[in-house]
């Protein structure tokens, strides 16, 4: 089995990060801001600073650089193409935005249509950048014996 090329897993980081921050800037930042603004002033959530975009960027990276890997991982086993990236895309939705959105629904009150709008657009982040990286995904090519 060849290994994982981490230069293209780079790539689909940079792909995915793209997609998955700018649907939420397109959803928190202009569809859901007037409910975020609500959610402010009740003191339920605090007011946007640059650190807490800073951070929430740095997640999006983060969730992108994991769903490239996984697909990088899965790809051997499920073949290439859309549908493992659809697959891992689904995954990674479910490990990291379903938990978060059950936490939310349970400690914070915010309306439920704002949650079924951020759980439906974490599944299109999600596959969207999975589909992103497994489009520039290719493996490494097996090292010959000799180290050519």
């Amino acid at each position: 089995m060849n290994p994982i090329n981490y230069g293209r897993v780079a790539l689909g980081t940079i792909l995915g990060g793209v997609i998955i921050a700018v649907l939420d800037a397109v959803v928190n930042g202009w569809l859901l801001m007037p409910w975020w603004s609500r959610v402010v002033a009740e003191g339920v959530g605090k007011p946007e600073t640059r650190g807490a975009i800073a951070l929430m960027m740095g997640k999006d990276v983060l969730i992108a650089f994991l769903l490239a890997v996984m697909y990088a991982a899965v790809r051997p086993r499920f073949g290439p193409g859309p549908r493992t990236a659809v697959l891992v895309g689904l995954a990674g939705w479910l490990l990291a935005y379903v938990p978060e959105f059950l936490d939310a629904a349970a400690w914070i009150r915010i309306p439920r249509s704002m949650a079924a709008i951020s759980l439906l657009v974490g599944l299109a982040q999600c596959v969207g950048a999975t589909l992103a990286a497994g489009k520039v995904y290719m493996e490494s090519s097996p090292t010959s014996p000799s180290g050519r």
